[in-house]
C-alpha cells in the first residue's frame, strides 16, 4: 500500500536528492554521475546526505520512510535516536536544505529501495508508525493528520480497493527511486 500511495498536490513541490558526501564535504557535483538510466545508483559502503529543496510558495514539513528491497520499513526524517525531531524538518519557502550532520551508509539487501517523502503544512511524524505498526503514538493531544493516519492504517489494508482518504490529505507525498550496486 505504502508503496502504491501517492497523494498528488500541485502545490507542493518538493525535490529530494541524496548527495554523495566525499572527503568530509556533500559534493552536489557528484550527484549527476550516479544517475544511470534515470535512476541514482548507489553501491556498498557510499556515503550520502539528504537534500531537500522546497520551491513551494509555504514552508512544508517532510517525513521520510525507507523502503527496503527486503520490504522492510525504517524511519530516515525524522529519526529520534540521531536527534532530528519532527518539529525540526520545516523547510521554509524557496529554501533548499543539506542535512549535513545525518550521514546515510548505503548497505545491502541490493536492489531498488524506495524513500517514500511526505510533505505537509503542519508537522508530521511518521517514525512511530513506520517502527510500531499500527499503533497510533500520542501526539498533539491524539490527534493526527491525514498522513499519519494513512501510514498507521495502512497496517491493516489487506485487499485492494480498501478505503483510504487520499482525496482529503493535507499534504502530498512521491517516491524517491534508487538502487542499490554491490
Amino acid at each position: 500500500f505504502l508503496l502504491g500511495l501517492a497523494i498528488n498536490d500541485p502545490q507542493y513541490n518538493v525535490k529530494v536528492r541524496l548527495i554523495p558526501f566525499v572527503n568530509g564535504k556533500a559534493d552536489t557535483s557528484l550527484y549527476e554521475g550516479k544517475i544511470v538510466n534515470g535512476i541514482p545508483e548507489y553501491r556498498n559502503n557510499d556515503s550520502l546526505r539528504i537534500e531537500v529543496t522546497n520551491n513551494s510558495d509555504k514552508g512544508v514539513y517532510i517525513n521520510i520512510l525507507d523502503m527496503q528491497p527486503d520490504g522492510k520499513i525504517n524511519a530516515i526524517l525524522p529519526k529520534s535516536a540521531r536527534g532530528i525531531k519532527s518539529e525540526d524538518l520545516r523547510i521554509n519557502a524557496g529554501a533548499t536544505r543539506l542535512f549535513s550532520t545525518y550521514n546515510i551508509v548505503i548497505r545491502p539487501p541490493y536492489g531498488r529501495e524506495v524513500f517514500k517523502i511526505f510533505v505537509s503544512e503542519t508537522d508530521i511524524n511518521l517514525e512511530n508508525l513506520a517502527t510500531k505498526p499500527g499503533e497510533l503514538v500520542a501526539k498533539r493531544g491524539g490527534k493526527f493528520n491525514v498522513i499519519e493516519k494513512l501510514v498507521n492504517d495502512s497496517h491493516n489494508i489487506t485487499k485492494r480497493g480498501a478505503e483510504d482518504e487520499t482525496e482529503k490529505a493535507d499534504g502530498a507525498s512521491f517516491n524517491l527511486i534508487f538502487d542499490i550496486k554491490e
